[in-house]
């Protein structure tokens, strides 16, 4: 159960960190992460991720999804 919330803990980290980048609601960035999977890869990598700067988090997140066809805009 610790390990689940820290997981999510971090996820909503995340979300928080790139909509304040971008300017946008974390919603709209919740709805990029449902979109394109990063929750999931936030949790399969949550290891070596929560271990990293914040610059660094964003930079992997935004990489992630342009892997994927997308952009945050």
């Amino acid at each position: 159960m610790i390990a689940e919330d820290n997981i999510l803990h971090f996820t909503l980290f995340c979300i928080y960190a790139i909509a304040g980048k971008y300017n946008k609601t974390s919603a709209y960035v919740f709805g990029m992460f449902e979109k394109f999977g990063v929750s999931s890869y936030i949790a399969n990598f949550y290891n070596v991720l929560h271990t990293q700067g914040k610059s660094y988090i964003i930079y992997d997140i935004e990489d992630y999804i342009r892997a994927r066809g997308g952009e945050i805009l």
